[in-house]
């Protein structure tokens, strides 16, 4: 029950504040560009936690989340 309690607690209402602390400190913007990277984030956890060996579409989803940040960040001069 303990355990329970602390994953429901935890991810619904502790991380949703968090969450909502950092998008009122560095603004929507920065939220929105780090919202991207989740998929990373967790191909990168899942790789260094239960130890899942990395395959090609890690990196393939890598290259176009990169792409995909950088075109949108890219403003001409």
């Amino acid at each position: 029950i303990a355990a329970l309690a602390y994953v429901s607690l935890g991810a619904s209402i502790v991380a949703f504040r968090c969450w909502g602390l950092g998008v009122a400190e560095g603004g929507p913007a920065l939220a929105a560009f780090f919202n991207n990277f989740t998929p990373l984030f967790a191909a990168v956890l899942s790789t260094l936690l239960p130890g899942e060996a990395p395959s090609l579409y890690h990196a393939l989803a890598f290259a176009c989340i990169v792409g995909g940040i950088a075109v949108s960040a890219w403003r001409p001069r």
